[in-house]
């Protein structure tokens, strides 16, 4: 496969076109072309080129379209030029088809072109270009035609016919010999064609999201409570015409993924906004806007990924180019940079032609249906796969068309040379006015946005006030649920405390004990939620409701806490949410303790005469998980005065330091023996101060709640009583 590419500036158009073909002819060598792209400005006779082609290159298939702008590997950009795309392949066949009156029936003329062009073709389809018009007929809809109605596998690839918005004048699209309007052009392509592209999207959505409230056919009516025409007017101000430069972000449902489409007309009377394709009621959409740095950054790294990069089987041999007429009016005096990196970063030597289109049809990922896009940067290579066989087909024979340029005198030339640049001048001027009114309205979107912005952070601060005050309101709550004292007990002297990391916590503790008794047993419970914050503080409380109103019920410390975990599995098996949950009863009268574990970590218990060191262990999961699971109750003899039993969240020993390292359970068992013949507010308090100079300045990671009990001592003989919630 061989592609070349012949451009030309001239305002004659016999000359120019004189020009190209004998640039094409030059590069070609002799070698007879296979198909043809045409590209051109509005302004030239499209007659005359198309004639002096077909002169040169009889019966040559041949498609293409005009333009607001072209972009060729051969002289770079420009705004009105000749481009002529010539492929030559011994093993690739090109056929071509136009289909009439696509405003009309777009589906019944999608299927008179690919009729046409299949009866040129050995067989399916490989690849589909298409160039079709978009003004007057929805060309999403022969979009949606073609991927119904192309070979399977075939990708569909190309723009819609355009003109400089200066000009009153209509799009036209080239079918072999001849120019016409409303009408849709294929050129198919039939063997191992090989292909990578790239689709370059630079818009970002700024403002705020709205639903299209009411939408009829390609018109928006209502974004949210306003008309769509006010919408627009509400970000950048008052302006009469489409603005383009502003289009739309669509947001797919689905994904935060979003296609952008430009507005094409104002409907004063209705308040509606016209676009290419149709917006659906209940679609969010998004104002975009654009920067000329952001714009070429996006060509540069799209060109740069792997999604352009050839693979072993194949090399680039041509580049096509798609890019919406919107970004060259953005770009300005930088359009020419947009091709300038096409030549940096693709392989040096291949053909490049392309043109600034009213609508950019590509896939979005390979094997998938494609799409008309607006604001786009279509880059496609073209190639053929290695190892296919060659076969000898026939070609048109070169005509005696006098295509070298001729002579000229130097007057005429410089006449045409000013008329040329009189032409430019006007266009350049047109430029400069859009790229102000652009730079008002950008500066009408920033003012309207930094309102919304300065706006949406009153609110936003408003609502951390009152988010405070509910906090500190449910802290407060939370902390009295708390005890706020240890319970008095002739046996026991006990001593417990916990500290949030945020405003609410998820850690428990609780006393409990006989009423009006001064002998009676004394219970403690510890649990520990899982995470921390509201959420944990919620559960926390609704353990202990069940705990307490278990307790009241009576009964053994096993069947307490499996009522409660049987009525907490049934709330809250499903959330994932769980907690863990020690319960220790102290027996004075028998010098025994009995306790039941949830999951929780054993509690300590010391005796410092003997310097022993025991861990109260005992089977059982974590409260929430498994409402058939049977706690079962522990019981351990030898309570002795001096004695220090311990309980504790795991938030204590594994607090960090600013090295990552933990504080441990041996250093909280070393503070215990330190000060084993404290009382239980200096064991808690020695612990508490130990932790926090471990850790130094890192804020706490988890809630920390730890109770001390310590043995005064025991009675010989009391009488049984009966076990209560203190109140």
């Amino acid at each position: 496969m061989r592609v070349i590419v012949g451009q030309s500036e001239d305002i004659d158009t016999l000359k120019a076109v004189r020009r190209v073909i004998f640039q094409c002819q030059t590069q070609l060598g002799g070698q007879s072309p296979c198909a043809a792209i045409l590209l051109a400005g509005v302004e030239y006779d499209h007659a005359i080129v198309l004639r002096a082609v077909q002169a040169t290159f009889p019966e040559l298939p041949l498609a293409g379209c005009t333009t607001a702008g072209e972009m060729a590997s051969a002289n770079g950009f420009s705004d009105d030029s000749l481009v002529l795309m010539l492929f030559c392949s011994d093993q690739l066949t090109f056929a071509v088809g136009l289909g009439r009156s696509l405003s009309h029936n777009p589906g019944a003329a999608v299927k008179r072109a690919l009729e046409m062009a299949r009866g040129s073709l050995r067989g399916p389809e490989q690849m589909c270009l298409v160039f079709c018009e978009g003004i007057v007929a929805p060309a999403h809809e022969a979009v949606q035609a073609l991927n119904r109605e192309v070979a399977q596998g075939c990708p569909v690839f190309g723009g819609v016919a355009a003109h400089p918005w200066h000009l009153e004048t209509r799009p036209r699209q080239f079918h072999g010999h001849d120019a016409h309007e409303d009408a849709i052009v294929v050129l198919l392509i039939q063997g191992p064609v090989a292909y990578r592209f790239s689709v370059s999207n630079s818009w970002q959505p700024v403002g705020k999201h709205a639903p299209v409230a009411v939408s009829e056919g390609q018109e928006v009516r209502m974004i949210g409570d306003q008309p769509a025409l006010e919408f627009y007017r509400h970000y950048l101000g008052p302006h009469a015409h489409p603005v383009l430069e502003f289009p739309l972000a669509v947001h797919s449902p689905e994904s935060r993924r979003f296609y952008i489409l430009a507005p094409i007309g104002y409907d004063e009377q209705t308040g509606g906004v016209r676009f290419a394709v149709p917006i659906h009621e209940g679609q969010i959409v998004q104002l975009t806007e654009v920067t000329r740095e952001r714009m070429l950054s996006d060509v540069r790294q799209t060109l740069a990924s792997e999604a352009v990069a050839p693979d072993d089987d194949w090399q680039p041999v041509a580049g096509l180019i798609f890019s919406c007429a919107t970004r060259k009016h953005i770009l300005g005096t930088q359009t020419v940079e947009e091709i300038a990196l096409l030549k940096t970063h693709l392989p040096p030597g291949i053909a490049l032609a392309g043109f600034y289109s009213f609508g950019e049809i590509s896939p979005l990922a390979a094997a998938g249906p494609s799409f008309l896009h607006n604001c786009t940067f279509i880059t496609l290579l073209l190639g053929e796969r290695r190892g296919a066989v060659t076969r000898e087909t026939a070609r048109p024979a070169a005509s005696g068309f006098d295509a070298a340029p001729a002579e000229e005198a130097s007057r005429d030339d410089l006449q045409r040379r000013v008329a040329f640049l009189e032409r430019r001048l006007k266009r350049s001027d047109f430029y400069r006015q859009r790229l102000e009114f652009h730079k008002d309205l950008s500066a009408s979107l920033l003012r309207k946005i930094n309102r919304e912005i300065n706006q949406a952070r009153l609110e936003i601060k408003h609502k951390n006030e009152m988010l405070r005050h509910t906090l500190a309101l449910a802290d407060e709550i939370q902390k009295n649920l708390l005890p706020a004292e240890a319970p008095w007990s002739p046996f026991f002297d006990i001593a417990g405390q916990s500290l949030f990391c945020s405003e609410t916590g998820g850690d428990y503790f609780d006393y409990l004990q006989v009423a009006d008794r001064a002998d009676g047993h004394i219970g403690v419970v510890i649990g520990d939620v899982s995470g921390h914050g509201v959420e944990a503080a919620l559960l926390m409380t609704t353990v202990r409701a069940l705990l307490r109103l278990s307790i009241a019920r009576g009964g053994a410390l096993d069947r307490i806490v499996n009522d409660v975990n049987r009525h907490l599995a049934e709330d809250v098996g499903q959330s994932g949410r769980f907690m863990t949950l020690c319960l220790l009863r102290l027996l004075p009268e028998t010098g025994e303790m009995e306790w039941v574990r949830a999951g929780h970590e054993p509690a300590v218990w010391y005796d410092p005469a003997r310097d022993r060191l025991v861990e109260l262990k005992g089977a059982g999961t974590a409260l929430g998980v498994d409402a058939g699971f049977r706690f079962s109750l522990n019981r351990q003899a030898g309570l002795a005065p001096g004695q220090i039993i311990f309980l504790a969240t795991d938030g204590l020993w594994e607090t960090r330091n600013s090295q990552g390292a933990f504080f441990g359970k041996q250093a909280v068992h070393e503070v215990i023996r330190q000060n084993g013949q404290a009382s239980a507010a200096v064991i808690v308090e020695q612990l508490l101060d130990h932790m926090n100079r471990f850790r130094g300045p890192n804020p706490l990671e988890d809630d920390v709640t730890l109770v001390a009990i310590k043995i005064k001592s025991l009675p010989d003989m009391t009488p049984e009583g009966h076990w209560y919630p203190s109140i």
